[in-house]
């Protein structure tokens, strides 16, 4: 289901999970040649966790998008890795392994994605259940 805006010359593809990304949201401004607008921005962790997720929803046609997924969502846990926040990330991924065995599944796959792209990630802290 496309949703159209036509008025940006612009389609868009609502993302399965999503609602998990909206949770927790803050706002920010984003700055053009027509002006600031504010949007609503998902929490890091949150998005980070989002993107693991998605990751194995992809289909073959758009595993650029998936590779994007993944290195979006390594950039994130190693940030939260080497801030000394990776309890907030781990809350986020607790959260999306408590939704059920889909949730489950996808998360996991994504972690596996991951930890083959960045194995020095595999720390605990991030990943406790």
């Amino acid at each position: 289901m496309w949703v159209v805006l036509p008025d940006l010359n612009l389609g868009l593809e609502p993302l399965k999970f999503m609602e998990f990304s909206l949770q927790g949201t803050t706002q920010g401004c984003v700055i053009g040649r027509a002006g600031a607008c504010v949007v609503n921005l998902p929490a890091p962790e949150r998005y980070a966790v989002h993107k693991l997720i998605v990751y194995g929803e992809r289909p073959v046609a758009e595993r650029a998008k998936a590779a994007k997924d993944i290195l979006q969502a390594t950039v994130l846990a190693e940030y939260f890795a080497q801030s000394g926040q990776a309890r907030a990330f781990n809350q986020a991924w607790r959260d999306a392994l408590g939704r059920g065995p889909g949730w489950r599944r996808r998360a996991l796959q994504g972690q596996k994605a991951l930890l083959r792209l960045a194995p020095e990630l595999g720390i605990p802290a991030l990943w406790k259940h």
